[in-house]
């Protein structure tokens, strides 16, 4: 195993999100906060290694605009429903930021990167 020099976000989503979502034209009636929860298929995102966790929230300040795009884009693609404002404060409203300065991987083949989707 390998410690990587990234610290780990998972976005889970809180109800605002779900709210959201069913704003958009053609919601998806089937998705509740719950059904959410109960897959618990977050997202995953890795940002620069902070050590000290209290500094996290200016990284994830700056990548908030990106993140939202991959989660909004993830869900619905017409940006014209999306909300105005792609910042931090949107992201804390739609999610709960959890976060984890220690990633390590278990995999002992090299990391794959593709271009995301937004």
């Amino acid at each position: 195993m390998h410690h990587l020099n990234r610290a780990a976000v998972i976005l889970i989503p809180k109800q605002p999100f779900v709210d959201w979502l069913h704003s958009t034209p053609d919601p998806p009636d089937f998705i509740t906060l719950d059904y959410l929860l109960e897959q618990g298929d977050h997202h995953v995102y890795l940002i620069p290694e902070v050590e000290d966790l209290s500094i996290a929230p200016e990284v994830i300040e700056k990548l908030a605009p990106a993140m939202l795009e991959q989660e909004l884009g993830a869900w619905y693609t017409n940006t014209a429903a999306w909300p105005e404002r792609l910042d931090y404060g949107t992201l804390v409203e739609f999610f709960e930021v959890v976060l984890s300065s220690e990633v390590t991987d278990t995999v002992a083949g090299a990391i794959r990167r593709e271009k995301a989707v937004w």
